[in-house]
C-alpha cells in the first residue's frame, strides 16, 4: 500500500468515527442535528465520498449508543455535542446545529 493510500484510509476511518460519533450523539439529544451540508464538505475535502462513508459510520455509532447512554444520557450527549461538534467545537465545529 502506497503512503498516498495509507493517508487517504486513515482520513475514511477518522471520518468514519467522527461521523459516526455525531449520529451517536444526535440520536440521544434531540436538540441538535447534523449539518448535512458540512458534512458532505468535510468528507470532500478529505478526497471521500459521503455515501461511501455513512453505513460505516452508522455501524460505528450503534457501537457508542450504549456508552452514551451510560454516561448519562440525553443531558451529557447534548454537551459532548455542543462541546465538540458546535459553533465552537473542539473536534469539528459546525457540524451540529440547533434543531
Amino acid at each position: 500500500m502506497c503512503i498516498r493510500d495509507r493517508e487517504k484510509k486513515d482520513l475514511r476511518q477518522i471520518a468514519v468515527e467522527q461521523f459516526g460519533e455525531v449520529i451517536a450523539l444526535v440520536s440521544v439529544c434531540r436538540a441538535v442535528t447534523i449539518d448535512v451540508p458540512v458534512m458532505s464538505i468535510i468528507a470532500m475535502r478529505a478526497g471521500l465520498e459521503i455515501d461511501d462513508i455513512l453505513d460505516d459510520a452508522g455501524a460505528y455509532s450503534a457501537t457508542l449508543l450504549p456508552k452514551i447512554a451510560a454516561a448519562g444520557g440525553e443531558a451529557e450527549a447534548c454537551r459532548a455535542a455542543a462541546a465538540w461538534y458546535g459553533p465552537n467545537g473542539t473536534k469539528v465545529p459546525n457540524l451540529v446545529k440547533p434543531l
